[in-house]
């Protein structure tokens, strides 16, 4: 099984619904919410942190919808 490293250390099992859900908060679509998340569960890792779960997020939005980047991105900086 594949954990999450969250930022307080904590470690939580990888799920790409909570992937997707949160692409698709930021207006991107179904199709590209679960591309991305399918994706990232390609190369996650045991341990793989947050961090680096958004900025391949934020980086494979860019690409797919810009719109949805920028939502994302300013939603990013309201959770730091």
């Amino acid at each position: 099984m594949i954990n999450v490293t969250k930022k307080d250390g904590e470690l939580e099992p990888f799920k790409t619904g909570k992937i997707e859900k949160t692409i698709r908060k930021a207006g991107a679509s179904a199709a590209i919410a679960k591309k991305i998340a399918t994706s990232i569960q390609k190369v996650a890792y045991d341990g793989i942190t947050t961090d680096e779960i958004r900025r391949i997020i934020l980086e494979q939005l860019k690409r797919l919808d810009k719109n949805a980047a920028e939502a994302y991105s300013a939603y990013q900086k309201t959770e730091d």
